[in-house]
């Protein structure tokens, strides 16, 4: 009865430190439902200066549509947006980028056009430096709240 006692306390305090040091966990990310489609039909235009990869190197919006949920998903869109024209080749410029969403079908349909050629061919493109940016903020991340390395079991 005692070694059985004995054994439960002990098993108990060994498991206290174990729950004491429990690894940090990752900050919390936003989860929010989406918004409802809107009932009116919207257009946005955005300016889009690509590299020698045609990769978005810059965007700019041109006219907003006035809802803010579109716009934001329409500059999200452009910045990671590859440009060719018809024969794969690409074009190094600026391009007007419009965005027309349907309310009747909920399709948005994207249109590209040329507004001037020339631009500077190794600027680096949006959605690497975005990744680049997040890599090293996951690096800081891991740096500041390293995970505890596992105790080697005895045999």
């Amino acid at each position: 009865m005692i070694t059985r006692l004995l054994i439960a306390i002990l098993l108990g305090a060994l498991a206290l430190p174990a729950a004491a040091k429990a690894p940090p966990t990752l900050p919390p990310h936003f989860s929010t439902t989406p918004p409802p489609l809107p009932a009116t039909p919207l257009r946005a235009d955005v300016l889009v200066r690509t590299n020698g990869k045609g990769e978005a190197a810059g965007v700019k919006m041109k006219h907003p549509s006035g809802n803010r949920d579109f716009d934001f998903v329409a500059m999200h869109n452009a910045a990671q947006i590859l440009i060719h024209d018809t024969h794969g080749k690409i074009v190094v410029g600026t391009f007007d980028v419009s965005y027309d969403y349907d309310p009747k079908t909920h399709i948005t349909h994207r249109s590209v056009a040329l507004v001037t050629r020339g631009g500077d061919p190794k600027a680096p493109g949006i959605a690497q430096k975005m990744m680049k940016d997040e890599l090293r903020r996951q690096v800081e991340w891991d740096m500041k709240h390293p995970t505890p390395s596992p105790k080697p079991t005895q045999r």
